[in-house]
Formats: structure tokens, C-alpha cells, sequence
């Protein structure tokens, strides 16, 4: 699903009316929010025949005269409620009719005072909660996590970019030129749970100093094998160098790189072993020695002198401190943070930040060599082996050898132009090693 927001900058005229329709159709769109269309109520309708047939509207007219924002659904594709309309925003919620869940939607257009500003960050802070929510529009402020400085960590999230940097400019030229990113996506914990793979595009402006935002929203249904990663608690396991050793010792075929590689795959299959046998099931082995410890301890209540009893509870004890601290180095690894104070696991800003890094790292949308954008997940498996068998070339069954009669009878140099020939390269040579002696010296 499709979702976009456009600061339009007026909609009165009808090339913008037509420049709009020309946005939806071509990027598909299915929920769109405009932002200071400047459209009295009276018009509004005129302008909505517009934009298609298929549309409906909602908008937020009592707050404002020309209403800030307008934001518009293909009725064929999903259904929208507005929850609440205010002068900053239209609260939504959207029911896909391919998906069977709803989730919540804010389309954003914040004032230019801070003090309205602020008004408009208590409002979302109390729309986000405990519920999936994407906020997305011209927020007329800059989102950067090192704008904050002490205080609660943040606990939204941005999205996977592309297209412009910038989403707002001031159309001057030169050095007059101003850039900066007011126009943004964010989504809350929730939301990520629910729907990992979300990317935003910023795409051309166009007529409008604002790029539009288009948001593409899908959710993964299918669960496809994971790639091995190396995991530092591996390191501890007293089988590690073990299974290491014997897998580089293996016998491989070819010579240099490819022996390399043959090598490392040994060891990769070795060391994949040695993770299902011992660690996998980490929650559940913490788990299930934490029912053995409040087992033995609460057979200690009518035993509490039993040796039995206090062998079994300091091994149990060993071992949930043994697989926490796997769970924690695991996390910690994920996280790619510098460490985790107490606590720090359980936090809902710890695991966004997992969340976070594992949609960093994930292809949702590719673009080939026409400039066409792929999010499908076959269409980008193929892409990429198609790319990379380009870089390799085709197989030729006969290849073109050196023809040894023209080598032999062919055109030669004569030795004295051999010379000059071996000359000026040395002379090359020589004054670049020169160069280079000196220099480190």
C-alpha cells in the first residue's frame, strides 16, 4: 500500500489540479494528504472532481478556512474513518482491503511558532499511544536524534530514505539557496512490530518548493532462511577452536582464493552446527532453568538444610546466569550499541533500536539500470543476479587464440625503437619512485 503527503503550495489553478492527478496515477497512490492547498470550503468540490472519481475527502475546514489539510483515499482500495481532525493534523485510521488489520495514520501540517510547535508534539505523543501509528507531513521542523540532549531517549522511528535529502527549499539560485528537511515519516514501536518494511521516498518537487513523501507499506508474509552470522558467545563454547581447527584441516580443492573460500565454508558449516546443538532455543533454555531454580527453592522451603538441594540450586543458578548472558551478548551484538546497563534489555528504546538496525539492513526496493524501482522480492533476487552476471560476462565455447603468424610476420619495431621504448618507461618509473622515496622520507 501507498501512502504520500505534498505540501502543495496552492491548488486553486488547474495545472496544479492537473500536476496532482498526474502524482497519484503515476506512483500509484493510495492515501494521499495535502498540505496548504488554500482551497475555500465553497470550491473544494470542484476541485475534487478533479483529482478523479474514485477519491473521497476528508479535511479539516472547521479549524481553518482554506484548510491545511486535505487528505483524500481511493475508496476501491481501503477505507478511512477520521478520528479527529485539529488545526496541525487529521487523525485517521485505514482499513487495506487486502490486509485485514487497521492502523492508525496522522497526516501533519505543524505551524510555523515554536509555541504551536510544541501544542502539536503533546497531541501526537497522546495519538501514539500503545497503538500502531505512522505520523507523516510537514512538520516545519528538523527530527534528528542529536538535537536532543538528556531527557527521555526517542521512541519513534524513521523509515529507509531515498530520493532528495532535502524536502524543502526556498527556489532561490546560487548561494541564496536554502535547503533544509522539514517534510518527514516516522512511525512508533508499534508500528515496526506490525509492518517491518516501510520505505520513503522523497521524490521532485515539481511546481512546489516541498518534495512529496511517498511511503510504501507492505508486510512480509513469507518467512525466508536467515544467513549465517558469526555470534561473539560462539568464542566461549569450549568446542569453539575445535571445530575450527578440524574444518580448516579439511582437504579442499583449487588453489589460492578458491581454497580460501572452500576453507571458509567449512568453517562456516562447522560453526553452523555447533549453534544448533548448543544455542539454539536461547529463550526458552533461560526459560526453562529459571522454572528449575524457583522449583528447587521452593522445595528448599520444607528443606532448606537438604545438600541435594543446594547442589542443584548453585548449578541451576550457574546456568541462567550463563544463558542471560548469552541473551544479553546477543543483544548486544544485534543492537550494535556500547553496552547494556541494567535493565537496558527490557527497555522499549533497546529493542527499536534492534528493530531499527535489522531495517537498515534489508533491501526492500531496487532500482536496475533503466532507473525502474523493484520492491517485489523475486524481481530483486533477479536484479542482483543479473547485475552480478554482467560483471562476470558470458561463457564462450571457443576462445579467439592469438593468431602466431601475424605475432611472427606481422609489423615490428626495430630494436633502437625498442630502446626508446624501454627508456621513457624506466625514466617513468624511476622518477615516480623517486618522488615517493622522498616523500616518505
Amino acid at each position: 500500500m501507498i501512502i504520500s503527503t505534498w505540501n502543495v503550495k496552492g491548488m486553486n489553478s488547474r495545472d496544479k489540479a492537473k500536476e496532482v492527478q498526474r502524482f497519484l496515477e503515476i506512483n500509484n497512490v493510495s492515501v494521499i494528504g495535502l498540505m496548504e492547498t488554500k482551497i475555500r470550503e465553497v470550491n473544494a468540490k470542484k476541485i475534487y472532481k478533479k483529482l478523479g472519481n474514485k477519491w473521497n475527502w476528508s479535511s479539516n475546514y472547521n479549524h481553518h478556512e482554506k484548510e491545511r489539510v486535505w487528505v483524500s483515499w481511493r475508496y476501491d482500495r481501503c477505507k478511512l474513518e477520521t478520528c479527529e481532525t485539529h488545526q496541525q493534523y487529521i487523525a485517521t485510521i485505514i482499513s487495506p482491503i487486502n490486509m485485514e488489520e487497521s492502523f492508525h495514520v496522522v497526516f501533519i501540517y505543524g505551524l510555523h511558532s515554536v509555541r504551536d510547535r510544541k501544542e502539536l508534539w503533546l497531541e501526537l505523543l497522546r495519538l501514539s499511544h500503545n497503538t500502531p501509528c505512522l505520523f507523516i507531513g510537514d512538520f516545519n521542523a528538523i527530527y534528528k536524534e542529536e538535537h536532543r540532549k538528556n531527557g527521555s531517549q526517542v521512541q519513534h522511528m524513521r523509515f529507509i530514505e531515498r530520493g532528495h535529502k532535502f524536502s524543502w527549499t526556498n527556489k532561490e539560485k546560487g548561494e541564496k539557496r536554502t535547503l533544509i528537511n522539514l517534510d518527514h515519516a516516522i512511525g512508533n514501536l508499534q508500528q515496526m512490530d506490525r509492518y517491518s518494511q516501510v520505505s520513503v521516498c522523497y521524490a521532485n518537487p515539481q511546481t512546489s518548493d516541498h518534495t512529496p513523501i511517498i511511503l510504501t507499506l507492505t508486510r512480509q508474509n513469507q518467512k525466508e532462511s536467515k544467513p549465517f552470522r558469526f555470534l561473539n558467545y560462539l568464542c566461549e563454547h569450549q568446542d569453539f577452536l575445535k571445530v575450527v581447527r578440524e574444518a580448516w584441516q579439511t582437504t579442499t580443492k583449487g588453489t589460492g582464493l578458491q581454497k580460501l573460500w572452500y576453507k571458509m565454508k567449512n568453517v562456516k558449516i562447522g560453526l553452523k552446527q555447533l549453534h544448533t546443538k548448543e544455542f539454539s532455543g536461547i529463550n526458552d533454555k533461560i526459560k526453562e532453568w529459571e522454572g528449575n531454580l524457583y522449583n528447587i527453592q521452593t522445595a528448599m522451603q520444607t528443606s532448606p538444610m537438604a545438600d541435594e538441594l543446594h547442589q542443584r540450586e548453585q548449578e541451576a543458578t550457574i546456568q541462567v546466569r550463563r544463558w542471560r548472558k548469552v541473551e544479553d551478548m546477543t543483544l548486544l551484538q544485534n543492537a550494535r550499541i556500547n553496552k547494556i546497563r541494567n535493565g537496558d534489555e527490557n527497555t522499549a528504546y533497546f529493542h527499536a533500536t534492534i528493530k531499527e538496525r535489522r531495517a537498515s539492513i534489508t533491501i526492500y526496493e531496487l532500482q536496475d539500470a533503466e532507473g525502474k524501482w523493484h520492491n517485489n522480492t523475486g524481481e530483486i533476487h533477479n536484479e542482483i543476479t543479473q547485475f552480478y552476471q554482467k560483471l562476470q560476462g558470458t561463457t564462450v565455447i571457443n576462445l579467439q587464440m592469438i593468431d602466431k603468424n601475424i605475432m611472427r610476420e606481422g609489423r615490428q619495431i626495430n630494436a633502437s625503437n625498442g630502446q626508446i621504448l624501454i627508456q621513457e618507461l624506466y625514466s617513468f618509473i624511476d622518477g615516480t619512485l623517486t618522488i615517493q622515496v622522498e616523500m616518505v622520507l
